[in-house]
């Protein structure tokens, strides 16, 4: 009963050192293999803002908003 309970000790020594993913059962598969990460390619976000311009609506200025993104040239273009 002693050895067990020292068992028990060492156990739960060796859970609270442990990362907790290492103990995640969502990592390994059913033979107890580890379960390599998804990893996906992300596209690169476009580097877009919006952009306050002044436009002539019949004969008179008018403000209107937009989308502008910069190109990978470095300049900007103004989205659909």
């Amino acid at each position: 009963m002693r050895s067990l309970a020292l068992l028990s000790l060492v156990l739960l020594a060796a859970c609270a050192a442990a990362p907790s993913d290492v103990l995640d059962p969502n990592l390994y598969d059913a033979n107890g293999h580890v379960i390599p990460p998804v990893v996906t390619a992300q596209p690169p976000q476009p580097d877009c803002r919006e952009v306050w311009v002044t436009v002539t609506i019949a004969g008179k200025p008018q403000e209107a908003v937009t989308t502008a993104c910069r190109q990978h040239d470095g300049s900007w273009r103004l989205a659909n």
